[in-house]
This record gives structure tokens, sequence and C-alpha cells, in this order.
């Protein structure tokens, strides 16, 4: 490889393409880039951001392309550039060892000082270019830290950073514990609710992410313990998510965060993973309250998804938060812009339920947001404004897609397609699921095994645990419709290619494969912006030993959980996946609903409670699944089967005697 130059033109990923013309000399991550830094004996400028990430593309034009600052990084580090969509795994290492460095919660462009040995000992996120207003700036910072690697406190510094890579080490060991008793279960419960922020919503943090597959997992969770306050905590926090900027009534979707507790501040780009997530959420929450106003979101959603994110086929992964290097400029207006083009009732309107105001809160302007439901005398008129307002986004042109196809965002997509479909009785979108995952299958299984994402007909970055669990996720929802029956036999061909690529022989899964090499070898079972991917296998083998009563799925979810337990009562509010399959595993209520349809029997069903699965039953899945073999419809009904891993009922062809909630979906 040539350092002396910028290595990144003929990279897979729009981001770093976006890159090969700075003037930094950036290598991709690979073992030569260290091996170099070794021989040169430099430390390591590692930057990892994305593609739709304002505040990296404002580091880049300020700093990047800057020759002075570009001849600092040259001459005195090896640097080294990352999308974090392609390698999560080298993101989420290394945001750890951010927070261990600074105590506080990291965002992006994470910039990180390794030495050649991939360990950190200097991280800061965007910097002016210059020290300015008693602000250090990147060029004076990076003097300080070239002067510090050749003096005599390098050793020092080697010595601390080795101890703070052994305090990490130390504490992500492997501790298999107990499942927690019902006590203990109360006690994470009651933990959970004391960090709820019952004003605003969510968790009591700075930085407010959406909570989206979390909501979920709390209403099962208030179903199980019999307790109002989670799905309470779920719905103040969607409700609070969707009357905020964080959600945009306009061209749809939710913005990736506010840097703020009352989430009047957002972060502008939109990812699809998620979007999914939240379909779901609001979906089930649909379900459970009956609010219209939930089911529109989720239409609403779906409508995002195809106008800003269609490809070919599958979904990119995110849309950029700039216009014209402006975070938000596509988003935002003045009051004299929107005052020209609406009616006098069109503004009265604006300002009363999408916070327009003659001086809005970003720089003058205004992002237009609900801040409260639309009465339905009053949707008419939205729709008015809504339609004059994208008449001004349109003139300002199309806004920037990363094209990247990830699989494990496009698997959640088409597993909320098709939870979503069930919770609102809406056939189009379990079967708009179910083709979406088809089309992952045609596009990203090959030879055995996965691949981790497609740009233009080409595969970037290595697969990962989250990219085999999602799809395993996806794929058993299929199944349970009845119109994928192919993909039961997929799926234990995907655990095989799991156990072979990631499983550590000590219980749990790694997050990459064993030939990789980095500084930690991540096993993740805490959630970040998407569930843990431990959490996820725990999940699959649980519903596949409801599916089939083979004792090795129980026995094999369970040495994952016991490995994640001390994680849950430490940090409850970062493992709700994790506690929702603990409950799952212990529940003594574990049963499948196996549905025999009539032949001329259209519609499609789903039976929503966190311990049951329904499998609609096809032809094919007869040899195999057991506990179906000689189950037959009854008087030419379709006919109900409710079994438990020892017994089945008798046959049940009047759904009424279930005495359950079923979702007809005609």
């Amino acid at each position: 490889m040539d350092f002396g130059k910028n290595a990144l033109q003929n990279q897979g990923s729009p981001y770093l393409k976006e890159h090969s013309e700075d003037l930094v000399h950036w290598q991709p991550w690979c073992i030569e880039a260290f091996e170099k830094a070794k021989t040169l004996d430099r430390p390591v400028f590692l930057s990892i951001g994305y593609k739709s990430c304002h505040w990296c593309k404002v580091l880049q034009e300020e700093s990047f392309k800057d020759e002075m600052i570009a001849s600092i990084i040259n001459s005195s580090f090896i640097p080294i550039l990352v999308d974090r969509e392609e390698m999560p795994h080298i993101d989420r290492l290394y945001m750890d060892f951010a927070q261990l460095l600074t105590q506080h919660p990291a965002g992006w462009p994470l910039n990180m000082i390794l030495t050649p040995d991939k360990a950190p000992f200097y991280v800061f996120t965007y910097l002016p270019p210059m020290s300015v207003d008693g602000y250090i700036g990147l060029n004076d910072i990076l003097i300080e830290l070239a002067h510090l690697w050749k003096s005599e406190d390098k050793e020092t510094l080697l010595e601390q950073t080795n101890h703070l890579v052994q305090i990490y080490k130390d504490a992500t060991q492997d501790v298999v514990c107990p499942m927690p008793s019902k006590e203990i279960q109360l006690q994470i419960l009651n933990h959970l609710y004391e960090s709820f922020d019952r004003t605003h919503g969510g968790f009591k943090t700075e930085v407010k992410f959406p909570l989206s597959f979390q909501t979920t997992c709390l209403l099962h969770i208030s179903e199980i313990f019999e307790d109002q306050r989670p799905q309470f905590f779920a719905e103040t926090t969607l409700e609070k998510q969707l009357f905020s900027p964080l959600y945009d009534p306009i061209l749809g979707g939710f913005r990736r965060y506010t840097s703020d507790a009352e989430r009047l501040e957002p972060h502008f780009e939109k990812m699809l993973s998620d979007n999914a997530f939240l379909m779901e959420a609001y979906a089930h929450m649909y379900y459970e309250t009956g609010k219209v106003l939930y089911k529109q979101v989720v239409l609403d959603l779906n409508t995002f998804f195809d106008t800003a994110l269609k490809m070919d086929w599958g979904y990119a992964s995110s849309v950029s938060a700039d216009h014209e290097n402006e975070e938000g400029g596509h988003a935002l207006f003045t009051y004299e812009e929107l005052q020209d083009v609406l009616t006098q009732e069109e503004l009265a309107f604006a300002i009363r339920y999408l916070g327009l105001a003659q001086e809005g809160f970003f720089d003058g302007d205004t992002i237009l947001y609900l801040t409260e439901e639309v009465p339905e005398d009053k949707k008419g008129v939205f729709l008015e404004v809504k339609k004059k307002a994208l008449s001004i986004i349109e003139e300002r042109g199309v806004l920037d897609v990363d094209r990247k196809i990830l699989l494990g965002a496009n698997a959640n997509l088409a597993h909320a397609r098709i939870k979503a479909g069930s919770y609102l009785k809406d056939r189009s979108l379990i079967r708009s699921g179910v083709r979406l995952v088809k089309d992952l299958l045609r596009h990203f299984y090959l030879n055995h095994k996965l691949e981790h994402a497609l740009v233009d007909h080409a595969f970037v970055g290595k697969p990962l645990l989250e990219d085999y669990a999602c799809l395993m996720r996806a794929l058993l929802t299929a199944f349970e419709t009845g119109e994928l029956p192919e993909s039961y036999p997929l799926i234990h061909s995907l655990i095989d290619a799991v156990d072979q690529i990631f499983k550590c022989d000590q219980g749990g899964y790694f997050s990459t494969a064993i030939d990789d090499t980095y500084l930690v070898r991540i096993k993740p079972f805490l959630d970040g912006v998407e569930p843990s991917a431990n959490a996820l296998m725990a999940e699959n083998f649980l519903r596949l030993y409801n599916m089939s009563h083979k004792y090795e799925y129980l026995r094999r979810s369970e040495s994952i959980l016991k490995l994640g337990v001390e994680k849950l009562t430490h940090h409850p509010a970062s493992a709700l996946s994790l506690f929702l399959n603990v409950l799952y595993f212990g529940s003594k209520d574990k049963k499948t609903i196996f549905l025999k349809k009539e032949l001329e029997d259209n519609t499609n069903y789903c039976f929503c409670h966190p311990f049951t699965s329904v499998v609609v039953c096809h032809p094919l899945l007869t040899k195999l699944i057991p506990a179906i073999e000689g189950k037959s419809c009854i008087n030419n009904k379709t006919t109900v089967y409710v079994c438990t891993p020892s017994s089945c009922s008798e046959p049940i062809d009047d759904f009424e005697k279930l005495g359950v909630p079923w979702n007809h979906v005609l």
C-alpha cells in the first residue's frame, strides 16, 4: 500500500469515497496500516463517521481539506477512516472506550488517537480547526499529541493506555449467573421506572435517541408483570417523540437524535433501522390502545420508506442531514417564507399545530413539528399546509442518500412490516415484509454465507453476528405467516454458520469472525440503538423451541441469557432485550398455536402475546415440525391446535373458544 497518498478511491463505502479527495492520506481499516504505524513509530489517527452525519461533513471541510492540518496528520500519524455502518463493531468498541476516557456519552465524528497496537489514549468529536474563544482547535491538539508521542512521557502514556485496556477487558469478562429470581426481576423493573424521564419521556439522559424496540419490550413486560407502569412509560415516550422535532410531519420519518432533554434540537439525518423499529413500536401501541394517531404514524413511516429510501430493491441506510452544507437546511422555514404561500387559515394552523413562529429557535428559522394531535376537522387544512411546504422543499433539491443496503437494517424493516401488518390487520404490509425477506435471501445469502452490505452491486464490510441474528428473526417472523415455509430449514443452516463463525467456547457469540484481529473481540449483550445481537440470538432460539419443542434450543437460549444476567442487573436500561427474553425463558406458559388453514381461507392471522407463537401451517411443514404431523382441518374449517412441549389440545375450529385476542387480517 502507498501510505503517501489518500487510499480511499477504490473503497465501496459511499462515506469513504466522499473522503477520497481529502488532503489527509486516509487509509481504510487494515492490518497493513497498523503495521506501518509500528514501523514508523507513529500513533494512529482514527476517525469514525457515516455519510449522513452533519458534523462529519463540517470536520471534513474545515480540517481534512485544510493543507496545514492535513500536513500535521500525514507527517505525525497514520490516518485511518471508518464508516460506522460498514464496521459497526469498531464503532461500538471505540465508543465504549470514549465513554471510559471521558465519562460522558460520545457522538460522531468519533476521533481517537491509538497506539500502533490499536489501544486508545485520546478522544474527541468535532473540534474547530483553530483554537478560538477559549475552545482548543484540532491544529493545536494534533501538535500537542505529536509532541507527547515523542517525549519522555511516552512510556507513562503507554502504561496508562494498557491499564485502560485491561480495565475494559476485565469489565467485559464473562460471568455466568443464575436466572434472576422474581424478587430481582421486580427490582430491575423498579430501577427502570426510576430511570424514566416522566416529563420528556425516555430515560434520564442529556442526549435522547428515539426509544423504539425498547418500547415494544416495555409493552410486553407490562403484560407479563400485569403492571401498567411499563406501558405508561412506553406510551409517554412514543407521544413525546411524536410531538417533537424528532418527527418530521412533512417528509415523514424520525430524525436520529436530539442533544437536549426536551427534544427541541434534533440532528436531522434519518436512519432506516431507527424508523423500522419505530414502525413496529407505534403499531404495537395502536394495538394496545386503539388510538388511530399511532396507526397513521405507521402508515406514514411506510410511505417514508418507499419515497425516501427505496432503491431498485431493498432500502438505503440513511437520508442526509445536510442541505447546502447547512444542517437541517432542507427542513427549516422562515415565517415569511410560509406566510407567502399559506392562506390565513393555513397560517393559523401552522402556528397552532406545527410550531411555526415569527422567530424560530434555529437562528430565527422554524422546524415544523407536531405540537399536538391534529383534530379530524383540521386534517384537510393539514394536507394543504403539507402540500405547500413540500413544494418549497422540492425547490431546494433532493437530499443525499447513503445508497448502502445494509442486511441487518433491511431485515429489521422486513420484521417490522410483518409485525405492523399483523397489529394493523393490513395484509399488504405483511406481504411487503415477506417480499423483502425473499429479496434479502436472493441478494445476501450466497454459498451458505451472508454478506454485510451492498453498494451498487458490490459487497462492503464483513458479515457480523448482528446480520445473522436480524435475518434469522425476520425469517422466523415471515415463517409464522405461512407464506415462507422454505425459511424454516434455512434458519437451521444459518445457525450452523453462526456456530462456525462466531461461537465462543465459554458461551454466547462474538460479534466478529474468529479470523478478525481487533483490540478486543466484542461479545454484545447490551442494547445500543439496536437490540443486542446475543439477546436476538436468545430470542431466536426461544422461538425455535416454541415451534419445534426441541429442548436443545431452550438450553442454547439459557446459556446466552445466563451470561447476560450480570449486565442486565447492572445496566437494566441498556438491556431491555435481554430482560424480556429472561422473562420469556422463565414463563411456565409457553404455547404454540398451530393454525391449519382450510385451502380457500385467505385470511392472515396474528396472535399478539409475548409468550405465544402462531404458526400458520403450510403443507410443506408437516414433515419439518413433528408437532403438526397428522393434524387436519375439522369440518372443512380453519382449525387451531394449542400445543405445549408435552402435548397438544383437541382441535378447535371456533376461535372464540381460545379466549385470547386474535387479529384477523382480511
